[in-house]
């Protein structure tokens, strides 16, 4: 058995020798190993081995005695590296990858024998560089000379090639099997028109591809993806299979232009419907057409832009996306630049064209194969029906339709209105839950038609819009259809709301019959909306839209100076049934008539460190107002000493209308204004034998009792503007 001495390693005072039983690298042992950089020109033939992939560099090659050359990134020398690093595959083992079995085998492996031409040599800096050697053809033998010569019309095959260069919308290949006869060529492939090897049926590289893009989605999205112009190679792109010098099967041409006497053809591997050539102009594409595209770019809160050939894009709307509303909320962590989707032609034309997902998806056993043609009819979106669970898309630039509610739109432009009052359960309704509106109030200035939310503070120039943070334009939600009337869709986004409501028409005709609305009895105290304020009084939406008045009398026991700016559409107020005429209900916001008058504590039975028990009436950004039982007292509880948490949003833990238990921390009477400060911290009443009923507010907090003593106390006595200060001066 022959060998070839490479080097000689020291170890322990010993010389061994580094011997290759290689037969290639035996027989070049002579000619072509050399062991001296000053023995090496350019364009000289070596042989040698792969001895590290550096992903930063390239590949480096080892000849005899260390000697070492590099054949750079650039020129290819990380190839086979990138990707066998991407795929976990980069070991001193590693040999082959599973690419090779459609494209070929791999140039530069590690430990590889391979074969290399220097391409510069620098002997001060004793610096090698080198490219991959291939054979050099003389003018007198004409590669092409065994080659078909064709025409290369669109749709014709080309047979193999090879790939030369890889860009990310472009690869440069070379025909193999044939060559244009029409002068000079260039050929190249756009990644809208390659079919990545899973797509050619393969289930190995199918099975490799879904696990790189399973470990890619695992993890939170690399900002490269988020990025909409991003150019970096990912497992779902088209090309990411792709090394130079791979061989490509089955190639036709899909389109070609003349430039400067060159004819560029732009070839592709996918296949479309009896082998035809993939539609490259907007006129080539019909409504209903089926077709599949590379996501190109993703703009959040609106959908995906397709690539579908070289110069021509479709855009894909969320609402034609999916129907999970995690997806679509989350597109850019949902969808990948590069990933390829088969999609339904929804309109083509002046220069636009529209696609759906699920379409094709919902039609998939009628696609036979891409490029088949779905009917009118599958193209047709029926209106959604009653208790039918739709996605929607919020829409805060409509009209609002019987205001407040919430506008939105769903699949095949349908739009639809979910009433205030139908935007969550009773239980958990939030105030101005769609935002304060329009505020034409100016910085410094008094003139103002809505004020902010829950307490006046802050304002803004004329013309300014708050839709408010829930439910944001192009947010999507899932609704459910409570009716269809007239063309109008009305929905809800009540949990379970269809299960519950479910009835055959027999039961409808005679609930509508007996009573078209649930009204509550009177005495009630119910909670409500404000849909307007004027000098009539302040008028209320119920649950279940049910309509409500309040006069303007009745609105607080205090004075109210601007009943229009106390009391904003959206606002959130409790109120007592007073009595239900015609079906509207009349209400009673007066603190005092919350609750009976009999046994009414005065301010004089009322001592520091009593524990009362009581309703909210009101919230304001500095704290919460509450009305003792049986009296028409109230005490203001400032925001400090709501809980012992930081209280980032006082509307997440109280409502007007929750029942509470209240610390009395301090009485003051300035003249003849009486003023009460209220502590509601869990802490105050941990030690309370009924602590745990439901009269007593808690908030989580398993801080010390003791601990409240210092606690912000010199800010019950803050200054308050005339509108909240006179309700706790009773």
């Amino acid at each position: 058995m022959k060998g070839v001495v490479l080097s000689y390693e020291k170890n322990a005072g010993a010389t061994t020798p580094v011997v290759s039983l290689r037969p290639k690298l035996v027989s070049s042992a002579k000619d072509a190993i050399p062991t001296n950089i000053n023995t090496l020109f350019k364009n000289q033939k070596l042989c040698g081995y792969v001895c590290n992939l550096d992903e930063r560099y390239g590949a480096f090659v080892r000849f005899g005695d260390g000697l070492t050359g590099i054949v750079p990134k650039l020129k290819g020398g990380l190839e086979v590296g990138e990707r066998a690093k991407d795929e976990k595959k980069y070991t001193s083992h590693y040999e082959t990858n599973i690419y090779s079995q459609f494209f070929g085998s791999a140039q530069l492996e590690l430990l590889k024998t391979v074969d290399v031409e220097v391409s510069g040599v620098d002997v001060k800096k004793k610096s090698l560089l080198l490219k991959v050697w291939k054979e050099k053809k003389s003018k007198g033998d004409k590669g092409d000379k065994g080659k078909e010569e064709k025409k290369l019309e669109i749709g014709e095959e080309c047979g193999r090639c090879e790939v030369v260069d890889v860009k990310f919308e472009r690869i440069n290949v070379k025909l193999l099997d044939c060559r244009y006869s029409g002068g000079k060529a260039r050929t190249r492939i756009h990644y809208s028109l390659f079919a990545a090897p899973d797509e050619l049926g393969s289930e190995a590289a199918s099975d490799a591809k879904s696990k790189s893009k399973s470990k890619s989605k695992s993890k939170s999205k690399s900002k490269a993806k988020e990025n909409a112009n991003v150019t970096t190679i990912t497992p779902t792109h088209p090309f990411y299979n792709v090394k130079i010098g791979q061989i490509l099967h089955n190639v036709h041409v899909a389109g070609k232009e003349v430039t400067d006497d060159v004819t560029y053809f732009d070839l592709a591997t996918t296949t479309y419907k009896d082998n035809q050539p993939a539609p490259m102009e907007h006129d080539d594409l019909k409504l209903g057409d089926t077709m599949t595209g590379v996501v190109s770019s993703i703009v959040d809160n609106a959908g995906v832009w397709l690539q579908l050939a070289p110069g021509m894009k479709g855009f894909v709307p969320g609402l034609e996306l999916s129907e999970d509303v995690g997806v679509l909320n989350d597109l850019k962590r949902s969808f990948e630049i590069g990933e390829r989707m088969g999609v339904v032609v929804t309109r083509a034309g002046n220069g636009k064209i529209d696609l759906s997902k699920l379409l094709f998806e919902k039609n998939s056993k009628k696609i036979g194969q891409v490029g088949d043609k779905l009917s009118e009819k599958d193209l047709r979106e029926r209106r959604p029906e009653a208790n039918q669970s739709v996605v929607c898309s919020v829409n805060r630039k409509l009209t609002e339709l019987n205001s407040p509610a919430l506008m939105v739109e769903m699949r095949a432009g349908f739009f639809g209105r979910c009433c205030i009052t139908e935007l969550a359960e009773e239980s958990d309704w939030e105030n101005l839950p769609l935002g304060m509106g329009k505020i034409v109030r100016f910085f410094g200035g008094n003139d103002t038609s809505a004020s902010p939310a829950e307490g006046g503070g802050g304002g803004g120039e004329e013309g300014e819009v708050d839709y408010g943070k829930l439910f944001v334009s192009g947010s999507y939600v899932k609704a459910i259809v409570k009716s269809v009337e007239d063309g109008r869709i009305e929905l809800t986004l009540r949990r379970g709301w269809g299960d519950n409501n479910k009835m055959d028409e027999e039961e409808e005709e005679e609930e509508e019959k007996e009573l078209p609305l649930p009204l509550p009895e009177v005495g009630d105290i119910v909670k409500a909306y404000v849909t307007d304020t004027n000098k009539k009084g302040c008028f209320l939406r119920l649950n279940n839209g049910v309509n409500g008045r309040v006069i303007l009398k009745d609105l607080s026991d205090k004075f109210v100076a601007d009943p229009k700016a106390e009391f904003p559409v959206g606002r959130l107020v409790a109120g007592k049934v007073k009595a239900i005429k015609k079906g509207k209900v009349e209400l009673n916001m007066r603190e005092s008539a919350l609750f009976g008058d009999e046994d009414k504590l005065g301010y004089d039975d009322i001592d520091v460190d009593d524990k009362l028990p009581g309703v909210v009436t009101r919230i304001e950004s500095f704290g919460v107002f509450v009305k003792f039982d049986h009296s028409d007292i109230s005490g203001l509880c400032h925001v400090s000493q709501l809980s012992d948490d930081f209280v980032r949003e006082i509307g997440a833990l109280y409502s007007p209308g929750d029942r509470v238990k209240a610390l009395v921390m301090k009485k003051d009477m300035d003249g003849e204004k009486m003023k009460i400060s209220l502590g509601l911290k869990a802490s105050y009443f941990a030690e309370d034998s009924d602590s745990d009923s439901s009269s007593v507010a808690t908030d989580g907090s398993d801080s010390d009792s003791d601990s409240d003593s210092d606690s912000n106390s010199d800010e019950d006595d803050i200054e308050m503007d005339d509108s909240a200060q006179s309700e706790s001066e009773r």
